[in-house]
């Protein structure tokens, strides 16, 4: 557990866990209010709601664990070590499915330490089920043991706004989803690794995804025994992940 007691990492699983759920709670409470447009910049928007749950989040983990932290809006906040613990926080991976009234968000806490995800916790407040888990397992939805086989032939991807939209990248995308039985882009890269951990999906793969999006879903693919890889830079640069649940 890179140089966790398993005392220090309990009591960062169960801190994620309550921090993700408050601020699913108040993402489904609030919305009304918080679906308000911030900011747009070409393709990405910011609403209110991605702030208000960003801090509801780092309230409960800086009061829980003195951990650096790297969120989405706020990047990072203190010294990030090369295998010192820290948290990743997306506090509403699906914003735009959030403000278009898509049930298809949700809210993602990692434990990492470097490039390695210790645990992770997404919350799909929408149905209320709470993914949990990490390398070696066990994997958890809501607290209930979650095992299935494994097929081969479903994918979930996506088009990110950081992404490579040239005529030739595109062109090769086509002929690779082509190759897949069935194919869905849901809006949220957290949403689809969960679904990929839980059997849901076979498969998730995406290129120009960001650290904060992917780092929970990484960590509950890895606990459901599944194979991923991840290359790029995690501290702020987009990466290329694809995740299987076959071993």
């Amino acid at each position: 557990m890179q140089g966790l007691s398993t005392a220090e990492f309990d009591a960062a699983a169960a801190l994620a866990e309550r921090a993700a759920a408050a601020a699913g709670r108040r993402l489904l409470e609030a919305k009304a209010a918080w679906a308000s447009v911030d900011s747009q910049l070409g393709r990405d928007i910011k609403l209110r709601a991605d702030r208000e749950a960003e801090s509801i989040v780092l309230d409960a983990l800086h009061g829980g664990a003195a951990y650096p932290i790297l969120s989405e809006e706020s990047g990072q906040i203190g010294a990030i070590g090369a295998a010192e613990p820290y948290w990743v926080v997306d506090p509403l991976d699906g914003t735009y499915n959030y403000f278009r009234g898509l049930p298809l968000c949700c809210v993602s806490v990692a434990l990492c330490a470097g490039d390695q995800p210790l645990f992770g916790c997404i919350f799909d407040f929408n149905h209320n089920e709470m993914f949990t888990g990490g390398p070696g397992g066990p994997l958890r939805c809501n607290g209930a043991l979650l095992a299935s086989a494994p097929g081969a032939d479903f994918l979930a991807t996506g088009l990110p706004r950081k992404g490579d939209f040239s005529a030739d990248r595109l062109a090769r995308f086509g002929p690779h989803v082509a190759a897949w039985k069935q194919v869905r882009l849901l809006g949220s890269a957290a949403l689809s690794l969960a679904w990929v951990a839980a059997g849901r999906l076979d498969a998730y793969e995406e290129a120009g995804i960001l650290w904060w999006d992917v780092a929970a879903g990484v960590a509950l693919v890895r606990a459901a025994g599944g194979r991923v890889s991840v290359a790029g830079d995690l501290l702020g640069g987009t990466l290329d992940v694809r995740a299987y649940r076959q071993t």
